[in-house]
C-alpha cells in the first residue's frame, strides 16, 4: 500500500489583525498541500473571530484528514480552528478557552443595540462549533462561554473539545513538511517587527484569567 503523506503546519500566531496569521496566508499556504494527513499544531491566544471561521473550514474542506494537536493555548477563535480537527489531541499541559464574541462599539443607542446583535449572532455562531463537536446545545456553550470557560487537557477530553490527551512516549510524531503560514521572504524580519510594534502579542490580560 501507498504510503500516507503528511505535513505539520504550525499556528503559534495571534490570528488575524494586523500582525497576527490571516485566513489569507493561511489558504496561500496549506490549501494547496497535497498531502493525505495534515497536522495542525496550535499555540495560540485568538485574534479575529471570522478569520478563525474561514480558516476552520478551509481545513475542513481539504481533502486531507486533519488531525489538530494543541501544542500550548487554543483560546478564543484558535479554540475554533481547534474544532475542525478530525482528530483533537491536547498536549500535555495545554489549554483550551472559550468565550463569549467582543468588540468595541460607539455611537448613539440604536448603534449600541445593533453592536448587542452582532456580537450575539457572532457568538452563537462560535457556539454552533463547539456544539458540533460535542454534541451539546448552541444555548449551553453561550453560557459557557459567557463565563469564559478554561479547559486543562484533560477537561477539554471529558468536555467533549477534544479527543485525547497526547501519550507522554509520543515522541517523533512530526515527519513531513513543516509548514509556518505567513511566513514568507521577508518573514524574519517581519517576525522581528512584530514583536518590536507588538510586545504584548501574547498577553492574556484581556481576558478574565490570564489561565486557570
Amino acid at each position: 500500500a501507498p504510503s500516507t503523506t503528511t505535513a505539520d503546519v504550525y499556528v503559534y500566531d495571534v490570528i488575524g489583525g494586523w500582525f497576527g496569521m490571516t485566513a489569507d496566508d493561511f489558504v496561500r499556504d496549506v490549501a494547496s498541500l497535497d498531502v493525505d494527513q495534515l497536522v495542525l499544531h496550535l499555540n495560540s491566544p485568538g485574534g479575529d473571530a471570522s478569520e478563525g471561521v474561514a480558516i476552520a473550514n478551509v481545513l475542513r474542506a481539504h481533502r486531507a484528514r486533519v488531525i489538530v494537536r494543541v501544542d500550548g493555548l487554543a483560546a478564543s477563535a484558535a479554540s475554533v480552528i481547534a474544532m475542525a480537527g478530525d482528530e483533537i489531541v491536547m498536549g500535555i499541559g495545554s489549554q483550551l478557552m472559550v468565550h463569549d464574541a467582543w468588540g468595541y462599539a460607539q455611537g448613539n443607542a440604536a448603534e449600541m443595540a445593533r453592536a448587542q446583535r452582532m456580537l450575539d449572532s457572532t457568538s452563537d455562531a462560535l457556539a454552533s462549533t463547539y456544539a458540533a463537536k460535542t454534541g451539546g446545545t448552541v444555548a449551553a456553550w453561550r453560557e459557557a462561554m459567557k463565563a469564559e470557560a478554561w479547559y486543562s487537557a484533560e477537561e477539554a477530553v471529558t468536555a467533549g473539545l477534544a479527543d485525547r490527551v497526547a501519550a507522554a512516549d509520543e515522541v517523533g510524531t512530526a515527519e513531513g513538511e513543516q509548514i509556518t503560514p505567513g511566513a514568507g521572504g521577508f518573514g524574519d524580519f517581519w517576525g522581528m517587527w512584530d514583536s518590536l510594534a507588538d510586545p504584548g502579542r501574547f498577553d492574556l490580560s484581556a481576558f478574565t484569567y490570564a489561565g486557570r
